[in-house]
């Protein structure tokens, strides 16, 4: 699976991704009608509105495309999971995953964990915007705004929570993602999880910004207009390496 990691929600900067994306579900259905899965979390009548924002682009490159839809529902009174899961999941060309609510996207995509990581492993790709790309890390940061009683990023990017937060992911990429770094100054967050030894890696990406990574051999590229910046841990201290748009 090549995943195309957006830094913000749906935009018409995007349009380069949008082309590599489809091209890349035209490929894996091989001349057939593709079959993509859109993951949006919350109730349908809720969030239902929202698809064609992240799928329109898709079906203007690919009209013919079939895309399920699935909502990533609040666990029940009764402690039972109530998404409803499309028996052929594992038979899909390409999933988009939505922004939203990123503990809700972790709390619904962790049990289908295994089977994600398998469409990892047959090339499918995944096209995750804000939430929807902070859930690949290995090391997931769900939220939080402060950390040891110092703010380090608009509480905007809080998630409801007040200290950062970072928990076990779907482990599809190595480092901690963190989106929206020019708009909410989540690049704070990253260094904060490689401070705190959460994670050894972090990466920052900007609004209309893409970083698509190969997970199998671990290539990436730069799409859109912002910055990505990457974040090591070493004896020293925090090095950082910044990508600027060509």
């Amino acid at each position: 699976m090549t995943l195309f990691l957006v830094g913000g929600g749906p935009s018409e900067n995007l349009s380069d991704v949008h082309d590599v994306f489809a091209a890349s579900v035209g490929a894996r259905a091989r001349g057939r009608s593709a079959r993509v899965a859109y993951i949006s979390a919350g109730r349908p009548e809720e969030v239902a509105s929202f698809a064609p924002d992240y799928t329109q682009p898709l079906l203007d490159r690919l009209p013919h495309c079939e895309v399920s839809e699935i909502y990533l529902l609040p666990v029940g009174e009764d402690g039972a999971d109530e998404t409803e899961w499309p028996e052929g999941l594992a038979d899909v060309d390409g999933v988009i995953v939505a922004g939203g609510h990123t503990p809700s996207y972790l709390r619904g995509l962790q049990p289908k964990r295994a089977e994600l990581a398998r469409l990892v492993r047959e090339d499918v790709p995944w096209l995750g915007f804000s939430a929807g790309a902070h859930v690949t890390s290995r090391h997931c940061w769900v939220g939080g705004w402060r950390s040891g009683g110092h703010q380090v990023a608009n509480q905007l990017a809080s998630e409801g929570l007040e200290e950062v937060e970072v928990v076990d992911g779907l482990a599809l990429i190595t480092p901690t993602l963190v989106a929206h770094n020019d708009t909410w100054q989540t690049e704070s967050v990253a260094i904060t999880a490689l401070e705190q030894h959460w994670s050894g890696t972090a990466v920052a990406i900007d609004e209309d910004t893409c970083l698509v990574v190969d997970p199998i051999t671990g290539r990436t590229a730069h799409y859109g207009r912002g910055r990505i910046r990457w974040f090591n841990r070493e004896a020293s201290g925090v090095m950082v390496r910044t990508q600027y748009p060509d």
